[in-house]
This record gives structure tokens, sequence and C-alpha cells, in this order.
């Protein structure tokens, strides 16, 4: 009589763990479950598509921003200079000097954040090279508006581009495409056209045009570095205006100080105190260009930044060029200009 008692209970033992398991089941899928991410699949591309709504809306305010307060840089800059004070490296080492203060402002009003001052292995690996093409830019293209016209100026900055695709391609930044070429050729071939036809006018000044073709060396340069700063390195405007800023200011202002002091303390200086305004508006409008520059380059790149930017450079070529004596010549290379740009 016990062993089928036995056996029952055995059986019955046996049988016991089975709604465990049975349970065990039934809870793997419920982790399985809790592991499943809690938003549904359409909410990143929501995100995504707002950043970059907000991306699109930066990089066109910023490169207008900048399209508007160059074109002001330009004509207080060379108001100065017919004023008199023809001291480029003072000129230049204010704006960025101005351009430095105004990055610490950002950050100091928490609009943007500041990282501490960068080693000095950063500075001389990421930062100097930047620093010195800043400077090469800064000096040269305003020592190039003592003997050029704005108007040539404006035409001979679409040499810039070109320069800039060279590097960003030897930086791996940009890859070599049939119509980025094409455009770049047709800006190459309006530009050249232009210069050829003004180095027959008596106003032509060679110097003057090796000063701006280095300076647009060094802006290429100058992008280009701000561009791998901005994006791989992870710096933002606030902070590139200040390091790169800074040390711009003390090599221009160094260099006012060696070769234009005399001049500065005897005419300069007396100038600038008389009539302030002009100045003060040139040095602010120059810490707005950097401001966005850098902004319109974070956000799109630097190719796209210095052709989006000829729109400017063409309008205010077609502005004054018809006022001068080859006129017609200068209009169709204007005209090629606008074709690169639609083509771009």
């Amino acid at each position: 009589m016990s062993a089928p008692g036995i056996s029952s209970g055995a059986a019955a033992n046996s049988a016991a763990p089975r709604p465990v398991t049975a349970s065990k089941q039934q809870q793997q899928p419920q982790r399985k479950d809790s592991m499943a991410p809690a938003d549904p699949p359409s909410s990143p591309p929501r995100v995504t598509a707002s950043a970059a709504a907000r991306r699109i809306l930066l990089s066109v305010s910023s490169t207008l921003l900048w399209m508007l307060a160059s074109s002001l840089l330009i004509i207080l800059n060379k108001q100065i200079y017919v004023m008199g004070f023809r001291f480029p490296f003072f000129v230049t080492g204010m704006g960025q000097a101005f351009s430095a203060a105004a990055g610490l402002a950002l950050g100091r009003l928490k609009l943007l954040t500041l990282r501490p001052v960068p080693s000095a292995r950063t500075f001389a690996t990421k930062l100097l090279p930047i620093v010195l093409c800043s400077t090469g830019t800064m000096y040269f293209g305003n020592a190039a508006y003592l003997t050029l016209s704005v108007a040539f100026i404006q035409i001979l900055k679409a040499f810039t581009p070109g320069l800039t695709l060279l590097l960003c391609l030897a930086a791996g930044l940009e890859r070599a495409a049939l119509p980025l070429a094409a455009a770049i050729a047709l800006i190459a071939l309006g530009t050249a056209a232009a210069a050829l036809v003004e180095s027959g006018t008596p106003g032509f000044c060679a110097v003057g045009f090796a000063l701006f073709m280095a300076s647009s060396v060094t802006e290429a340069g100058r992008v280009v570095g701000a561009e791998v700063l901005l994006g791989s390195q992870k710096y933002n405007t606030a902070e590139a205006l200040l390091y790169i800023g800074a040390p711009t200011t003390l090599l221009l202002l160094l260099g006012a100080g060696v070769w234009e002091r005399d001049g500065l303390l005897s005419a300069g200086l007396p100038l600038l105190q008389a009539h302030p305004l002009p100045f003060l508006a040139a040095f602010t409008m120059s810490a707005l260009v950097n401001m966005a520059c850098f902004f319109a380059i974070q956000s799109t790149s630097s190719l796209s930044f210095k052709v989006g930017v000829r729109c400017q450079q063409t309008i205010g070529a077609a502005v004054l060029l018809p006022r001068r004596q080859e006129a017609p010549v200068a209009c169709m290379c204007t005209s090629t200009l606008r074709g690169s740009d639609a083509l771009w």
C-alpha cells in the first residue's frame, strides 16, 4: 500500500516544479520587453530633423551676417586709410583684440562654454598654425587696401575658394567631384580675366596684387584650420575667438610696435583721439566678422562658406566696377563668376 503512496508522492513532487518552470518561461519575455527602448522608432528622426533645421538656420543666418558685416568692414577700413591712418598692423591688431573680447564675453555671459586655456602642446600643434595664418591674412589683406581699389579686391577674393579646395582635398575634408571642380575652375577663370584687365590700367599696383594674393593663401589656410578646430577638435566659436584672437592680437600689435611705432605716435594716435567713432566701428565690425565666420564654418564647411560668400563679392563688383573705365570687360568677368556660383 505504501508503494503506490510513494509513487504518487513522487509523481506529485515531479509534477510540482512544472508550474515554476512555466512561470519562468513566462517571465523571460517580460525581461526582453523591459530591455526594449521606451521611445517609439519615429522619435529619433524628429530630433534629427529639428537639429538639421537649426543647423541650416544657423548656417544661413551666420553667412548672411558675415556678408553684411564684411562689406561694412571693407568700407570702414577704407575710410580709415583715406583719413590718413595708414597703419594696417595696428588696425588689424585692434580688430583681433575686439574679437578676443567678444569670445570672452560669450563665455562670461554663459552663452557658450569656455574651457580652460589650452596647454602649450595643444597651442603649438593645433592653434599656432591658425594664428599665423590669421596674422598673415589680416596684415596682407589690409596692406593691399592701401594700393588697390575696393572693387578689384572684391574680384581677387574669388581666388580664395580655389585655394581652399586644394587645402580641403589635401586635408581630406572634401572629395573631388566634377561639378565642384568645374565651379572652382569658372571662378578662377573669371578672376584671372578680371586681373588681366586690371593689370593694364594706370591704377594697377603689382605690390598690392602680390600682397592680396598672399592674403588669399593665408585666408584659405585659416578657414581650413578653423574647420578642423571647430569640427574634430570640438572647439566652439567663443573658444576660437578667444584662443585664436588673443595671440593674433599680440603678434599684430608687436608688428605695429616694431614697424609702425613712429608714425603711430606722431600722427596715428592723435588722429584716433580726434575721430574715435570710425575706429571703434571698424574694430567692432571686425569682431562681428570673425564671429559670423566661425559660426558659419562650424555649421557648414570651410569650402561651402568661401564659395557661398561669392554672392557678396559678385554683387560688390557689379555695383562698383561699372563706374570704372574698363566696365564692359569687367562686367563680363563678373558674369563668369555668377555662372560659377549658379553651377556651385
